[in-house]
């Protein structure tokens, strides 16, 4: 049902905007907290937009860091959106809205979730965003940090994996929590019940994309067995 008529980027920028906001800053939260504290609405939206400031990266002000991070959360806001409405993946904690300084760059597991429709099912995704004109592009299977070594760590590094699990069960609300430990037993049980899939999301800009971009995710599948894989590729245009 996508409307690809004249003025789709501002109208997907207007549904993505809110989305963003809440990932970075609980406005609704701070609000009825500042109401119970007695102060004005006119009071509440001007300390609302000091907040904004100072929680919400802006890529405009200089120095390296900022703009990592602004990078590096928009492949990561991409993925929770296209996971969380296109798959129905359940995400009880995401790690810019956890981590302890939005300003700095998220480390760890980019999105862990799971899927509970029939299987049981632990998803692991992993974000980047390129415009390297080769393909596939370095960030997919070259370099310590690329998409293949990451998601392959997490697929045969069970300790590892158990400890971003725990975790994600520690920080989570109530309701999750259930689950959360059902997949710690079996992931640390290697039981063949849980399902495991790897999400390499990549966001590559329009003019260099090709369909060999997925590298060894879609020559070399069996490397990541047990896993499976579900590989996403998000167009955007340079400007």
């Amino acid at each position: 049902d996508w409307d690809a008529s004249d003025g789709w980027q501002q109208r997907l920028a207007a549904q993505l905007l809110p989305l963003i906001w809440k990932l970075y800053l609980d406005c609704d939260g701070l609000k009825n907290s500042l109401t119970d504290l007695g102060l004005s609405p006119e009071k509440i939206e001007e300390f609302l937009e000091v907040a904004i400031k100072a929680t919400i990266p802006n890529p405009t002000q200089p120095g390296p860091a900022n703009f990592k991070v602004t990078r590096s959360d928009f492949a990561e806001l991409l993925a929770l959106i296209c996971l969380e409405n296109l798959c129905s993946t359940c995400i009880p904690a995401n790690n810019i809205f956890h981590r302890e300084l939005t300003q700095s760059v998220s480390k760890g597991i980019d999105i862990l979730g799971y899927e509970n429709t029939g299987n049981l099912a632990l998803i692991i995704c992993e974000a980047k965003g390129s415009s390297d004109q080769n393909s596939p592009p370095g960030v997919v299977e070259a370099g310590e940090d690329c998409l293949k070594k990451q998601l392959f760590s997490y697929v045969t590094d069970k300790k590892k994996t158990l400890n971003r699990i725990i975790n994600l069960h520690k920080k989570s609300p109530p309701e999750h929590k259930l689950i959360l430990a059902k997949l710690a037993l079996l992931w640390g049980r290697s039981s063949p019940e849980l399902k495991v899939v790897i999400v390499p999301f990549l966001v590559r800009q329009a003019n260099v994309y090709q369909d060999t971009d997925f590298g060894c995710f879609k020559s070399q599948p069996a490397e990541f067995a047990p896993a499976k894989i579900r590989f996403f590729v998000v167009c955007v245009h340079e400007d």
